[in-house]
Order: C-alpha cells, then sequence, then structure tokens
C-alpha cells in the first residue's frame, strides 16, 4: 500500500521522486523562452493532478484490504513491484549522483 502511495507522489512529479525531474526542465525551459501563461498552466495542472492522487491514495489507504486466496500463479510479481518502485523512487537521486561524479 505505502509503495502506491509513493508511486503516485512520484507520478504526481513531487521533488524526492523520479518524476520531478521532466518537470522541472520543463518549468526551466518555460522560464528562459519566458512562456509565463504556459507555465502557470502548467503548475496548476499539476497542482490538481496532485490533489486527485492524494484523494485516490487517501481512499485507497483509509478501505479495508483483503486479499484474493484463490490466485494460483506466484511469479515474484511482488519482487518486480518492490524493484520498480525503488527505481522510481530513488531514481532522482542516483541520476543526479552519476550526473555529477
Amino acid at each position: 500500500n505505502l509503495l502506491i502511495f509513493f508511486n503516485l507522489l512520484s507520478l504526481g512529479g513531487l521533488p524526492p521522486f523520479l518524476g520531478f525531474l521532466p518537470k522541472w526542465l520543463a518549468i526551466n525551459m518555460l522560464m528562459m523562452n519566458k512562456f509565463y501563461l504556459m507555465n502557470f498552466i502548467l503548475i496548476m495542472t499539476s497542482l490538481i493532478n496532485l490533489f486527485f492522487y492524494l484523494r485516490i491514495t487517501y481512499s485507497f489507504l483509509m478501505m479495508n484490504y483483503f486479499e484474493i486466496k484463490f490466485n494460483k500463479i506466484y511469479f515474484n510479481k511482488y519482487n518486480l513491484m518492490t524493484l520498480m518502485s525503488m527505481i522510481s523512487l530513488l531514481g532522482l537521486i542516483i541520476f543526479s549522483m552519476i550526473t555529477y561524479m
């Protein structure tokens, strides 16, 4: 549950997560080219998206969670989900470490 929450925050583009880097680059390029209205629209729609992601996550975390037990196919899907989540969460830190070495 917590990994889904962090992935939605990454999708929303919050600063410690990997989704922030493309948004930061777009904002920088729009500011350098003096597209202030487009920049404002980008920031406002990002805030609206983040608001909906937080509402979805909040309602998801407040529900009673039960797991379906009759699924007989187990192929380490949790390991794959954990790996992809860690790449998403730590990607910006790893990218900046590689860039400045």
